[in-house]
């Protein structure tokens, strides 16, 4: 009896159970319909243009809405854009609020290595409006995305 190669990856493969929903230059989203985790993985470029990044942010807000997921992943490992400041105000009013609208309870970043990336999404979160949000919409940095999938994944 001989296993094909087929048959002992397909389940390896299989064990997130993600199916691409969008994918473009800056941005892929998928959605794991096994623990209802929309996977968002960034690869903003520190050359792009703010209109171009505010553009991918509401495509992410599309697929949120779409999915209506309530524990979300932003893996920013790839991401070297470093958020403007007034951007940073509007992703809290114009990104934020609707995500916790649609039902975004859990949000677990997974940061980039670029200092300055990494610091940008920092003083988003600390710039949150916690007061909004409180006892609803919980936020947390990682490193590895197995961390971020078994914090999203308690009860």
């Amino acid at each position: 009896m001989t296993l094909s190669l087929h048959k002992i990856i397909l389940p390896i493969a299989n064990i997130y159970q993600m199916e691409v929903l969008f994918q473009s230059h800056y941005l892929k989203v998928c959605f794991n319909s096994q623990n209802t985790i929309l996977h968002t993985y960034w690869q903003t470029q520190a050359d792009m243009e703010e209109e171009d990044y505010r553009q991918v942010l509401l495509d992410y807000l599309h697929w949120v809405h779409i999915t209506l997921a309530s524990k979300v992943i932003i893996d920013a490992r790839k991401s070297t854009y470093s958020i403007p400041i007034e951007t940073q105000k509007w992703i809290n009013e114009n990104i934020y609020i609707p995500a916790v609208a649609a039902g975004v309870r859990r949000l677990a970043y997974i940061i980039s290595e670029d200092f300055f990336t990494q610091l940008s999404l920092e003083l988003i979160v600390e710039d949150t409006d916690k007061e909004k949000f409180e006892d609803v919409f919980v936020q947390k940095f990682f490193t590895q995305e197995s961390e971020a999938v078994a914090w999203l994944s308690q009860d």
